[in-house]
């Protein structure tokens, strides 16, 4: 948006023009009159109505005289305004001034200047210009309105896929800031609004969340500038707001670029946070905390393409609680829940750094890892079935019975022809599950993949107890 001043010396306007008006000020007033009612006839024609604000007598007046900025703009921006309130389209305002400014040049060669016609069509041009800025306004709110929503229901949408609950407070607080804007865009528009623009920063709606516990949420890098940019907004708004009540609106206008760019840093933090939100939901299981089926997919690949890459044994183990639905059956589904929990750290104690246990499924776990023999899957599962115990977690829990588990292991060696399918590596996995189940429990089962992505018969064989 450009100030009045801007748009004289890109239309070229000059002083010379001014000065033309002011010559022929007294000829152009014995027309006013006329000027006046042709246009207000002209509204109503295009109207098709006679509900519709009238040109305003000073509207003409200032085309015909100029009369300096700090009225020009004010009230060629007043009169757009009403006429965009009742209905009239730009096209149709547009044609409007294009009549007036024929009129205008008719005029002048009554009075024989083309000096003056030059001048009283840069008036015009000006006006034309501020209708536009005000209609590109309009075009921008509803863009923003359009924005806006289509954000918030992108983000519901997400959340509904994955069937888990989204951040409403978090939504609801980015939907306020939204809608705080969209005021401020309403009272640059001159549009009346039913909410006050709330101009202190502590009291919008985004701060309401920000103080319920959203700056702990918040990256920490990130809060400083996300806060000096949530001030500089509603500052802004307060000074917009002053310029509209002070009959300013090319400042009004002016401000609200201001506002929108410091409300995009506000708005584009908040749409990366609920990102975030989404993935972690999205890859963690909801009950213990880990990394769930999802991520265990995503990791699994880059794990598979990093043994190819430096010659690692791939190793894909399977942890299953025994005997876990008696658990849910005899003592509860909240007892249940607590095992899982428990178990799954105290698993995770004896991991290496670069190890990740995942929530494959109910009762059951997996672990990627990597190994520079073809012994070192096997290694690695053996030494954490032995360390894990059962005992030790019915004390914790104060079960009735200790908890044992059955487990597989498969290692997929970095040489073979072709890399196996995802598909046959878990079902090999799956398969020694199975059989560490019907053999009795409580046991670990290995076995490594063959050149052709199945499970080698040879190598198949109990390893615990």
């Amino acid at each position: 948006m450009v100030n009045v001043c801007t748009l004289k010396k890109l239309l070229g306007v000059t002083p010379q023009d001014q000065a033309e008006l002011d010559l022929y000020h007294q000829a152009m007033a014995e027309h006013i009159d006329a000027l006046h009612a042709d246009l207000s006839q002209w509204v109503v024609e295009y109207a098709n109505t006679d509900d519709v604000p009238m040109a305003m007598r000073a509207f003409v007046e200032v085309l015909a005289f100029g009369e300096g900025e700090e009225r020009f703009f004010p009230l060629v921006y007043r009169q757009t305004l009403a006429w965009r309130a009742a209905g009239l389209s730009e096209t149709s305002i547009m044609m409007l001034l294009s009549r007036l400014r024929q009129r205008f040049v008719e005029l002048a060669e009554l009075l024989n200047s083309t000096q003056l016609a030059r001048a009283l069509c840069h008036n015009v041009d000006l006006a034309q210009t501020i209708l536009s800025s005000v209609f590109q306004l309009s075009r921008t709110l509803e863009r923003f309105r359009e924005r806006a929503e289509f954000e918030i229901k992108r983000v519901e949408h997400m959340f509904l896929l994955i069937e888990q609950e989204a951040p409403h407070l978090l939504i609801q607080a980015y939907r306020e800031h939204q809608r705080w804007k969209q005021l401020a865009y309403e009272v640059a528009l001159g549009m009346a609004v039913t909410e006050q623009l709330e101009t202190d920063h502590t009291r919008c709606g985004l701060s309401l969340w920000l103080e319920s516990g959203g700056w702990e949420m918040l990256p920490e890098d990130r809060r400083e500038a996300f806060d000096h940019a949530h001030r500089r907004v509603h500052l802004l708004g307060e000074k917009m707001l002053e310029m509209a009540q002070n009959q300013a609106p090319d400042q009004a206008l002016e401000m609200i670029w201001d506002i929108e760019e410091a409300s995009d840093e506000v708005t584009a933090l908040l749409l990366e946070f609920l990102d975030q939100i989404f993935v972690e939901v999205a890859t963690r299981d909801a009950l213990t905390g880990l990394p769930n089926r999802r991520s265990f997919e995503r990791d699994y690949h880059k794990a598979l393409k990093m043994a190819r890459r430096y010659g690692l044994h791939l190793g894909l183990h399977l942890l299953d609680l025994d005997h876990f639905k008696r658990i849910n059956d005899t003592l509860g589904h909240l007892k249940g829940d607590e095992v899982l929990k428990v178990f799954s750290q105290t698993v995770v104690n004896q991991l290496r750094d670069e190890d990740h246990l995942y929530r494959w499924g109910g009762e059951e776990f997996a672990i990627v890892t990597l190994h520079q023999d073809a012994q070192g899957a096997e290694t690695f599962a053996a030494r954490l079935f032995e360390n894990f115990s059962g005992t030790a977690l019915q004390e914790a829990l104060a079960l009735p019975w200790p908890v044992t588990i059955s487990m597989a292991s498969v290692e997929v060696p970095p040489d073979l022809a072709e890399v196996p399918s995802d598909t046959r590596v878990f079902a090999a996995v799956d398969r020694l599950l199975y059989m560490a189940k019907e053999a009795g429990r409580n046991q670990l089962w290995a076995g490594t993949m063959d050149e052709k992505g199945y499970l080698r018969e040879d190598t198949i064989h109990r390893v615990r107890p």
